[in-house]
Formats: structure tokens, C-alpha cells, sequence
């Protein structure tokens, strides 16, 4: 649990194992019971654990765009075009290969 005391949004509280108990639909379980069984505690607590992630990754995530549409144009100046420029002159290779030139 040295996670939990570091950053204690990373934490597993008592709502998310009530929400991760509401997520298996168990009939003829209540949560205390099911916290006292050691395999469906075991499936609770990891469903929490799930939970918590899940909402810790949505606190932490940020939006890119606007910054790509920064540097995009830069990007595209950078690499070097691989296809020749319209109307320009074009070098049929198969034929150079076969030693057929315009000389």
C-alpha cells in the first residue's frame, strides 16, 4: 500500500468497493457478507481497484489537440517529401533498370 500514502488518489475507499459490490448484481448477498467471504472479498476488491484506476487515469488525462495544430505545420516542413513535385521531371526506373534511356 506505499502507493496509497504517496499519491492518495490512487487509494481504494469504502465507495468503490460499495460501487464495485453494486457492479456483480450478486442476489442473496449483501456487502458485509460478501466482504466477510474470502474469494468474493478478493473479486470486490479488485473490481475496486479497477474503479479506482479508472477514475484516477480520467483525473489525470489532457487534451493534445490544440498543441498538435501548434506544431503539425512544422512537423510537414521537416520530413522530406518522398514523391516528386507535380510536373516535374520523373525517372522511370524500370526502364533505367533495363538500360532503356533517352539519351
Amino acid at each position: 500500500m506505499a502507493r496509497a500514502t504517496n499519491r492518495p488518489e490512487l487509494a481504494v475507499n469504502d465507495r468503490h468497493r460499495a460501487a464495485a459490490f453494486e457492479a456483480m448484481h450478486w442476489v442473496g448477498w449483501t456487502f458485509d457478507a460478501a466482504m466477510a467471504d474470502p474469494v468474493r472479498s478478493r473479486i470486490v476488491n479488485l473490481r475496486a481497484r479497477q474503479i479506482c484506476n479508472a477514475e484516477a487515469l480520467f483525473l489525470r488525462r489532457y487534451v493534445v489537440r490544440p498543441l498538435m495544430r501548434q506544431i503539425r505545420p512544422a512537423l510537414e516542413d521537416l520530413v522530406p517529401r518522398t514523391w516528386p513535385a507535380p510536373g516535374g521531371h520523373v525517372t522511370d526506373l524500370k526502364r533505367a533498370a533495363a538500360g532503356d534511356r533517352d539519351d
